[in-house]
């Protein structure tokens, strides 16, 4: 039985096997967790072998599945075949961390993470998480009764900054976030009447009980069950 996986699925399932990619040429997180066993992370070498064969063969045999060019498939290959001899020779990373061997594996993940633009795209969804976890806020009436009005975190004049600091250059941009056209239009439409109503408004204790802010609230929920985002 096939399964059919979404273009959803297929992005996380990349982003995933990527991530498990930065973790192999990153050093210091090698040390400190395969190693170490420092947290938060719950990860080994074998466990990460593992991740990157069991989620890695199956986006190569139908790459183009996954919107990955011809010439990135070809380097992701290389590093595969790189990465399963240098598994197969070896097991404990703190008899091999700090051999010209395995520092040659950390280059060509590091050289397959460039091809990828994955380190733009992880900044590019920390911006994105950010910008979310702000409009979470602004849809969760009980927060902003705590955060605005009894004044216990940011206010709203910092939320409404920091939506727009952050809102406007991802809309913007938004093909580079990932976001698609309905996320887009969905964000945009929340966008201009939000912009309304902070226009008109300053005082979350005056405005927080009026049906014109439960409409936007309701509206920042919208997209947020539209980004799948959950706090």
């Amino acid at each position: 039985m096939t399964l059919d996986l979404s273009d959803e699925d297929k992005k996380y399932i990349l982003n995933e096997y990527l991530r498990n990619i930065s973790d192999i040429s990153n050093k210091r997180y090698q040390e400190r967790v395969w190693i170490l066993g420092e947290g938060p992370e719950v990860d080994d070498f074998d466990e990460s072998v593992c991740h990157f064969f069991d989620d890695g063969d199956p986006i190569l045999k139908k790459y183009r599945d996954y919107n990955i060019t011809e010439s990135q498939y070809l380097l992701l290959k290389q590093f595969r075949d790189k990465f399963k001899a240098f598994s197969k020779e070896h097991d404990f990373p703190e008899e091999f961390i700090d051999t010209p061997e395995w520092a040659r594996i950390m280059e060509m993940a590091n050289e397959v993470l460039v091809a990828f633009d994955y380190k733009k795209s992880a900044i590019r969804r920390q911006i994105l998480d950010s910008f979310l976890e702000n409009l979470s806020g602004i849809s969760d009436k009980e927060y902003l009764q705590k955060a605005w009005i009894e004044g216990k975190e940011a206010d709203f004049d910092e939320s409404v900054c920091l939506f727009f600091d952050l809102g406007d250059p991802i809309l913007e941009n938004h093909k580079e976030f990932g976001i698609t056209e309905s996320q887009y239009l969905l964000l945009k439409q929340f966008r201009d009447e939000f912009k309304t109503f902070s226009k008109e408004h300053d005082l979350p204790e005056e405005f927080i009980d009026t049906p014109e802010w439960a409409r936007i609230m309701e509206m920042a929920k919208e997209v947020l069950v539209a980004f799948d985002y959950q706090n």
